[in-house]
Protein backbone atom coordinates (compact mmCIF):
# COMPACT_ATOMS: atom_id res chain seq x y z
CA UNK A 1 0.00 0.00 0.00
CA UNK A 2 1.37 3.44 -0.90
CA UNK A 3 1.89 6.22 1.12
CA UNK A 4 2.96 10.06 -0.07
CA UNK A 5 6.35 11.64 1.25
CA UNK A 6 6.41 15.19 2.81
CA UNK A 7 8.59 17.94 2.41
CA UNK A 8 8.99 21.63 2.79
CA UNK A 9 9.15 23.87 -0.50
CA UNK A 10 9.94 27.71 0.17
CA UNK A 11 9.45 30.07 -2.92
CA UNK A 12 7.09 27.62 -5.01
CA UNK A 13 6.61 31.16 -7.07
CA UNK A 14 10.03 32.01 -7.34
CA UNK A 15 9.41 35.62 -6.23
CA UNK A 16 11.21 35.52 -3.02
CA UNK A 17 14.30 38.27 -3.37
CA UNK A 18 16.77 39.52 -0.24
CA UNK A 19 13.48 42.42 0.48
CA UNK A 20 10.35 40.46 -0.33
CA UNK A 21 9.64 37.31 1.15
CA UNK A 22 7.48 34.10 0.06
CA UNK A 23 6.09 31.42 1.86
CA UNK A 24 7.26 28.01 3.21
CA UNK A 25 4.93 25.53 2.05
CA UNK A 26 4.49 21.14 2.88
CA UNK A 27 4.58 19.79 0.03
CA UNK A 28 2.66 16.27 0.10
CA UNK A 29 3.54 14.11 -3.44
CA UNK A 30 1.66 10.36 -3.97
CA UNK A 31 1.96 8.82 -7.95
CA UNK A 32 2.64 12.24 -9.20
CA UNK A 33 0.13 14.17 -7.65
CA UNK A 34 1.16 16.88 -5.33
CA UNK A 35 -0.60 19.14 -2.93
CA UNK A 36 0.24 22.22 -1.03
CA UNK A 37 -0.15 23.21 3.01
CA UNK A 38 1.00 26.79 3.84
CA UNK A 39 2.58 26.81 6.91
CA UNK A 40 1.74 30.62 7.32
CA UNK A 41 5.30 31.46 7.60
CA UNK A 42 7.40 33.93 5.02
CA UNK A 43 11.07 34.83 4.94
CA UNK A 44 13.32 36.73 2.72
CA UNK A 45 15.26 34.40 0.07
CA UNK A 46 19.11 34.66 2.43
CA UNK A 47 16.80 33.29 5.26
CA UNK A 48 16.39 29.83 4.28
CA UNK A 49 18.24 26.74 3.73
CA UNK A 50 17.47 23.32 2.47
CA UNK A 51 19.05 22.24 5.53
CA UNK A 52 18.43 24.19 8.47
CA UNK A 53 15.16 25.82 6.87
CA UNK A 54 15.22 29.19 8.24
CA UNK A 55 18.55 30.97 9.24
CA UNK A 56 19.78 34.50 9.86
CA UNK A 57 17.05 36.41 11.49
CA UNK A 58 16.45 36.79 15.50
CA UNK A 59 13.16 34.39 15.88
CA UNK A 60 14.67 31.72 13.42
CA UNK A 61 14.37 29.04 16.19
CA UNK A 62 10.29 30.08 16.71
CA UNK A 63 9.59 30.05 13.39
CA UNK A 64 11.03 26.47 12.82
CA UNK A 65 9.02 25.57 15.42
CA UNK A 66 6.12 26.70 13.89
CA UNK A 67 7.07 24.77 10.27
CA UNK A 68 8.11 21.81 12.08
CA UNK A 69 4.57 21.51 13.78
CA UNK A 70 2.27 22.12 10.62
CA UNK A 71 5.01 18.88 9.09
CA UNK A 72 4.43 17.12 11.93
CA UNK A 73 0.76 17.08 12.09
CA UNK A 74 0.23 15.84 8.62
CA UNK A 75 3.38 13.18 9.34
CA UNK A 76 1.64 11.70 12.49
CA UNK A 77 -1.85 11.65 9.95
CA UNK A 78 0.09 9.33 7.11
CA UNK A 79 2.00 7.03 9.92
CA UNK A 80 -1.34 6.15 11.64
CA UNK A 81 -2.63 5.14 8.64
CA UNK A 82 0.32 3.29 8.27
CA UNK A 83 0.03 1.49 11.20
CA UNK A 84 -3.65 0.74 10.93
CA UNK A 85 -3.16 -0.23 7.47
CA UNK A 86 -5.47 2.01 5.72
CA UNK A 87 -5.45 3.54 2.16
CA UNK A 88 -4.39 6.67 2.00
CA UNK A 89 -7.18 9.22 0.99
CA UNK A 90 -7.10 12.58 -0.70
CA UNK A 91 -10.65 13.97 0.12
CA UNK A 92 -9.84 12.11 3.65
CA UNK A 93 -7.00 14.24 3.68
CA UNK A 94 -8.48 17.54 3.11
CA UNK A 95 -11.06 17.25 5.78
CA UNK A 96 -8.31 16.29 8.29
CA UNK A 97 -6.53 19.25 6.87
CA UNK A 98 -9.67 22.01 7.54
CA UNK A 99 -10.25 20.49 11.03
CA UNK A 100 -6.46 20.21 12.48
CA UNK A 101 -4.84 23.76 10.51
CA UNK A 102 -2.01 25.40 12.51
CA UNK A 103 -4.57 28.32 13.58
CA UNK A 104 -7.85 26.68 13.47
CA UNK A 105 -9.06 29.12 10.82
CA UNK A 106 -12.16 28.11 9.32
CA UNK A 107 -13.93 29.40 5.73
CA UNK A 108 -16.10 31.58 8.02
CA UNK A 109 -13.43 32.50 10.86
CA UNK A 110 -11.45 33.62 7.48
CA UNK A 111 -13.75 35.77 6.10
CA UNK A 112 -14.08 37.31 9.87
CA UNK A 113 -10.96 38.18 9.96
CA UNK A 114 -10.17 39.37 6.26
CA UNK A 115 -13.59 41.59 6.69
CA UNK A 116 -11.54 43.50 9.67
CA UNK A 117 -8.12 43.76 7.90
CA UNK A 118 -8.85 44.78 4.70
CA UNK A 119 -8.51 48.90 3.99
CA UNK A 120 -9.49 48.68 0.30
CA UNK A 121 -12.87 48.94 0.96
CA UNK A 122 -15.19 51.32 2.60
CA UNK A 123 -17.04 50.77 6.35
CA UNK A 124 -20.51 50.12 4.73
CA UNK A 125 -19.36 47.59 2.16
CA UNK A 126 -17.75 45.78 5.17
CA UNK A 127 -21.48 46.00 6.83
CA UNK A 128 -23.03 44.71 3.76
CA UNK A 129 -20.53 41.72 3.04
CA UNK A 130 -20.98 40.69 6.97
CA UNK A 131 -24.02 39.38 5.95
CA UNK A 132 -22.72 36.40 3.78
CA UNK A 133 -21.54 34.88 7.30
CA UNK A 134 -24.73 35.38 8.38
CA UNK A 135 -26.43 33.43 5.42
CA UNK A 136 -23.38 30.76 5.32
CA UNK A 137 -24.17 29.62 8.81
CA UNK A 138 -27.83 29.43 8.49
CA UNK A 139 -26.70 27.18 5.24
CA UNK A 140 -24.57 24.82 7.49
CA UNK A 141 -22.74 23.16 4.89
CA UNK A 142 -20.23 25.77 4.07
CA UNK A 143 -18.08 26.56 7.25
CA UNK A 144 -14.34 24.81 6.44
CA UNK A 145 -11.86 25.30 3.42
CA UNK A 146 -12.77 21.58 2.64
CA UNK A 147 -16.48 22.16 2.63
CA UNK A 148 -16.01 24.42 -0.40
CA UNK A 149 -16.53 22.03 -3.28
CA UNK A 150 -18.86 23.05 -6.48
CA UNK A 151 -21.94 20.91 -5.39
CA UNK A 152 -21.65 22.55 -1.90
CA UNK A 153 -21.76 26.12 -3.30
CA UNK A 154 -24.37 25.29 -6.34
CA UNK A 155 -26.89 23.93 -3.49
CA UNK A 156 -26.10 26.99 -1.41
CA UNK A 157 -27.27 29.21 -4.69
CA UNK A 158 -30.38 26.90 -4.48
CA UNK A 159 -30.55 27.29 -1.21
CA UNK A 160 -30.96 31.44 -1.27
CA UNK A 161 -33.68 31.50 -4.03
CA UNK A 162 -35.94 28.93 -2.64
CA UNK A 163 -34.98 29.31 1.16
CA UNK A 164 -37.97 31.22 3.09
CA UNK A 165 -35.93 33.37 5.26
CA UNK A 166 -36.68 35.05 8.62
CA UNK A 167 -36.44 38.77 9.95
CA UNK A 168 -37.38 40.25 13.29
CA UNK A 169 -38.88 43.75 13.40
CA UNK A 170 -38.62 45.70 16.61
CA UNK A 171 -41.13 44.07 18.43
CA UNK A 172 -39.70 40.42 18.00
CA UNK A 173 -42.12 40.03 15.60
CA UNK A 174 -40.81 37.06 13.00
CA UNK A 175 -41.57 37.83 9.29
CA UNK A 176 -40.56 35.14 6.69
CA UNK A 177 -39.56 35.89 2.97
CA UNK A 178 -37.87 35.16 -0.22
CA UNK A 179 -34.84 36.83 -1.40
CA UNK A 180 -35.05 38.37 -4.64
CA UNK A 181 -32.61 37.16 -7.53
CA UNK A 182 -30.05 40.37 -7.56
CA UNK A 183 -29.68 39.79 -3.89
CA UNK A 184 -29.12 36.31 -4.33
CA UNK A 185 -26.40 37.71 -7.08
CA UNK A 186 -25.13 40.10 -4.73
CA UNK A 187 -24.35 36.91 -2.22
CA UNK A 188 -22.73 34.82 -4.47
CA UNK A 189 -20.41 37.68 -5.46
CA UNK A 190 -19.16 38.27 -1.88
CA UNK A 191 -18.45 34.45 -1.71
CA UNK A 192 -16.84 34.62 -4.75
CA UNK A 193 -14.38 37.68 -3.50
CA UNK A 194 -13.14 35.67 -0.49
CA UNK A 195 -12.66 32.39 -2.22
CA UNK A 196 -10.46 34.75 -4.67
CA UNK A 197 -9.09 36.28 -1.54
CA UNK A 198 -8.14 32.79 0.13
CA UNK A 199 -6.62 31.61 -3.42
CA UNK A 200 -4.35 34.71 -3.09
CA UNK A 201 -3.40 33.84 0.59
CA UNK A 202 -2.57 30.32 -0.67
CA UNK A 203 -5.66 28.94 1.75
CA UNK A 204 -6.68 27.23 -1.36
CA UNK A 205 -5.56 26.79 -4.75
CA UNK A 206 -8.49 26.63 -7.03
CA UNK A 207 -11.71 28.25 -7.30
CA UNK A 208 -14.40 25.92 -6.80
CA UNK A 209 -17.24 27.87 -8.05
CA UNK A 210 -15.90 27.90 -11.79
CA UNK A 211 -18.80 26.60 -13.83
CA UNK A 212 -21.56 27.52 -11.47
CA UNK A 213 -23.68 30.23 -13.09
CA UNK A 214 -25.24 32.84 -11.55
CA UNK A 215 -27.48 34.95 -12.90
CA UNK A 216 -28.32 38.73 -11.93
CA UNK A 217 -31.50 39.07 -12.63
CA UNK A 218 -33.38 42.22 -13.66
CA UNK A 219 -33.72 45.74 -12.00
CA UNK A 220 -36.26 45.87 -9.67
CA UNK A 221 -39.03 48.78 -10.37
CA UNK A 222 -37.70 52.20 -9.12
CA UNK A 223 -40.03 53.41 -6.34
CA UNK A 224 -40.83 56.49 -6.08
CA UNK A 225 -43.35 59.58 -5.12
CA UNK A 226 -45.44 62.28 -7.61
CA UNK A 227 -45.58 66.20 -6.62
CA UNK A 228 -48.75 65.41 -4.99
CA UNK A 229 -47.97 62.41 -3.11
CA UNK A 230 -44.94 64.44 -1.37
CA UNK A 231 -47.15 66.84 -0.78
CA UNK A 232 -49.52 65.28 0.63
CA UNK A 233 -47.14 63.65 3.05
CA UNK A 234 -45.65 67.45 4.03
CA UNK A 235 -48.74 68.91 4.65
CA UNK A 236 -50.25 65.95 6.61
CA UNK A 237 -51.18 66.38 10.28
CA UNK A 238 -48.74 63.51 12.42
CA UNK A 239 -50.18 61.76 15.43
CA UNK A 240 -46.55 61.64 17.19
CA UNK A 241 -43.68 63.84 17.58
CA UNK A 242 -41.77 61.02 16.37
CA UNK A 243 -43.90 60.52 13.19
CA UNK A 244 -43.63 64.42 12.90
CA UNK A 245 -39.40 64.01 12.70
CA UNK A 246 -39.53 61.04 10.67
CA UNK A 247 -41.69 63.01 8.40
CA UNK A 248 -39.72 65.68 8.24
CA UNK A 249 -36.26 63.82 7.41
CA UNK A 250 -38.42 62.24 4.55
CA UNK A 251 -38.83 65.53 2.75
CA UNK A 252 -35.65 66.79 3.84
CA UNK A 253 -34.13 64.04 1.21
CA UNK A 254 -37.10 64.32 -1.15
CA UNK A 255 -35.77 68.13 -1.59
CA UNK A 256 -32.24 66.93 -1.40
CA UNK A 257 -31.73 63.34 -2.76
CA UNK A 258 -30.19 62.24 0.16
CA UNK A 259 -29.66 58.69 0.48
CA UNK A 260 -30.51 57.14 4.41
CA UNK A 261 -26.60 57.20 5.00
CA UNK A 262 -25.97 60.54 3.34
CA UNK A 263 -29.35 61.86 5.44
CA UNK A 264 -27.76 59.96 8.77
CA UNK A 265 -23.97 61.34 7.89
CA UNK A 266 -25.52 65.03 7.70
CA UNK A 267 -23.94 67.55 9.93
CA UNK A 268 -24.03 71.60 9.28
CA UNK A 269 -20.33 71.53 8.53
CA UNK A 270 -21.40 70.46 5.01
CA UNK A 271 -23.45 73.63 4.49
CA UNK A 272 -21.42 76.38 2.10
CA UNK A 273 -22.61 79.80 1.23
CA UNK A 274 -22.14 81.59 -1.88
CA UNK A 275 -23.92 84.88 -1.45
CA UNK A 276 -28.05 84.52 -0.95
CA UNK A 277 -27.40 80.04 -1.32
CA UNK A 278 -26.75 77.93 0.47
CA UNK A 279 -24.97 74.32 -0.74
CA UNK A 280 -24.51 71.26 0.82
CA UNK A 281 -21.51 68.95 -0.34
CA UNK A 282 -19.96 65.94 0.70
CA UNK A 283 -19.29 62.85 0.06
CA UNK A 284 -21.44 59.70 -0.25
CA UNK A 285 -21.25 57.10 2.17
CA UNK A 286 -21.72 54.33 -0.20
CA UNK A 287 -19.59 54.73 -3.04
CA UNK A 288 -17.27 58.33 -1.65
CA UNK A 289 -18.46 60.42 -4.99
CA UNK A 290 -18.78 63.63 -4.59
CA UNK A 291 -22.00 65.14 -4.25
CA UNK A 292 -23.62 68.92 -4.51
CA UNK A 293 -26.93 69.96 -4.03
CA UNK A 294 -28.50 73.74 -3.53
CA UNK A 295 -30.71 73.75 -0.46
CA UNK A 296 -34.67 74.22 -1.35
CA UNK A 297 -36.23 76.83 0.57
CA UNK A 298 -38.75 73.89 2.02
CA UNK A 299 -35.02 71.70 2.74
CA UNK A 300 -34.10 75.05 4.81
CA UNK A 301 -37.39 75.10 6.58
CA UNK A 302 -36.56 72.04 8.03
CA UNK A 303 -32.61 72.48 8.53
CA UNK A 304 -33.86 76.01 10.96
CA UNK A 305 -36.90 73.84 12.45
CA UNK A 306 -34.12 71.25 14.07
CA UNK A 307 -31.30 74.66 14.27
CA UNK A 308 -28.94 72.60 11.56
CA UNK A 309 -29.31 69.24 13.69
CA UNK A 310 -31.55 66.75 12.00
CA UNK A 311 -33.04 63.60 14.27
CA UNK A 312 -30.83 60.73 13.84
CA UNK A 313 -32.82 57.04 13.49
CA UNK A 314 -31.39 53.77 12.77
CA UNK A 315 -32.17 52.18 9.50
CA UNK A 316 -35.11 49.70 10.69
CA UNK A 317 -36.50 52.41 12.72
CA UNK A 318 -36.78 55.09 9.74
CA UNK A 319 -37.95 52.39 7.44
CA UNK A 320 -40.56 51.06 10.30
CA UNK A 321 -42.17 54.89 11.12
CA UNK A 322 -42.25 56.02 7.35
CA UNK A 323 -45.05 53.33 6.60
CA UNK A 324 -46.91 54.86 9.77
CA UNK A 325 -46.43 58.17 7.72
CA UNK A 326 -47.64 57.29 4.81
CA UNK A 327 -50.57 56.01 6.58
CA UNK A 328 -51.05 59.12 8.45
CA UNK A 329 -50.84 61.07 4.77
CA UNK A 330 -53.63 58.82 3.39
CA UNK A 331 -50.57 58.00 0.45
CA UNK A 332 -51.17 54.17 -0.46
CA UNK A 333 -47.80 53.11 -1.02
CA UNK A 334 -44.93 51.16 0.88
CA UNK A 335 -42.84 54.01 2.05
CA UNK A 336 -39.67 53.35 2.52
CA UNK A 337 -35.79 55.23 2.80
CA UNK A 338 -35.70 54.88 -1.06
CA UNK A 339 -38.37 56.86 -1.99
CA UNK A 340 -36.88 60.29 -0.96
CA UNK A 341 -34.50 59.61 -3.03
CA UNK A 342 -35.88 58.97 -6.21
CA UNK A 343 -38.88 61.27 -5.86
CA UNK A 344 -36.16 64.33 -5.55
CA UNK A 345 -34.44 62.66 -8.65
CA UNK A 346 -38.02 62.88 -10.74
CA UNK A 347 -38.83 66.18 -8.86
CA UNK A 348 -35.80 67.53 -10.53
CA UNK A 349 -35.90 66.04 -13.55
CA UNK A 350 -39.47 66.24 -14.91
CA UNK A 351 -39.10 70.15 -13.55
CA UNK A 352 -36.29 70.82 -16.21
CA UNK A 353 -33.42 69.78 -14.06
CA UNK A 354 -30.78 68.75 -16.90
CA UNK A 355 -29.83 65.06 -16.24
CA UNK A 356 -25.82 66.19 -15.75
CA UNK A 357 -26.82 68.48 -12.75
CA UNK A 358 -29.29 65.69 -11.34
CA UNK A 359 -26.16 63.04 -11.53
CA UNK A 360 -23.99 65.31 -9.27
CA UNK A 361 -26.97 66.13 -7.13
CA UNK A 362 -27.26 62.73 -6.67
CA UNK A 363 -23.57 61.50 -6.16
CA UNK A 364 -23.55 59.70 -9.62
CA UNK A 365 -20.39 58.73 -11.14
CA UNK A 366 -21.08 59.67 -14.74
CA UNK A 367 -24.93 60.37 -15.96
CA UNK A 368 -25.04 57.13 -17.48
CA UNK A 369 -26.08 55.96 -14.23
CA UNK A 370 -28.87 58.85 -13.80
CA UNK A 371 -29.92 57.77 -17.05
CA UNK A 372 -30.06 53.57 -16.73
CA UNK A 373 -31.80 54.27 -12.96
CA UNK A 374 -34.58 56.93 -13.99
CA UNK A 375 -35.08 56.45 -18.38
CA UNK A 376 -37.66 54.14 -17.97
CA UNK A 377 -39.25 56.71 -15.47
CA UNK A 378 -39.23 59.40 -17.29
CA UNK A 379 -40.86 57.61 -20.66
CA UNK A 380 -43.72 56.19 -18.71
CA UNK A 381 -43.95 60.41 -17.38
CA UNK A 382 -43.33 61.81 -20.47
CA UNK A 383 -46.75 59.76 -21.39
CA UNK A 384 -48.80 60.47 -18.67
CA UNK A 385 -47.90 64.68 -19.11
CA UNK A 386 -48.34 64.08 -22.79
CA UNK A 387 -52.26 62.07 -22.41
CA UNK A 388 -53.76 65.40 -20.63
CA UNK A 389 -52.50 67.18 -24.11
CA UNK A 390 -55.20 64.99 -26.22
CA UNK A 391 -57.40 65.26 -22.98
Amino acid sequence: MKYPTTRFVFDRKNTATKQKAALIQVEILMNGRKKYVSTGVKVYKDQWSEKSHIVNCTDMYGRNERIESVKSQIDSYIQKLMREDMPFDWDAFTRFLNNTSPNGETFLGYISRRLEERNDIKASSKKSQRKILTSLESFGRIVTFSDLTKANIADYYDWLLGHEHTRYGEDGKETKYRISQQTAWSYMKTLRTYIHDAMRHERIDRDPSLGIKVSKGTSQQIKWLTEEEVEMIENAKMPTGSLARVRDLFIFSCYSGLAYSDLMDFNPEKLEKDGDDMYLCGHRVKTGEEYIVLILPKAKEILEKYDYRLPRYSNQQYNHRLKEVAKAAGVDKPLSSHFGRHSSAMLFLNNGVRIETVAKILGHSSTKITEQVYASILRKTVGEEMSKLIK
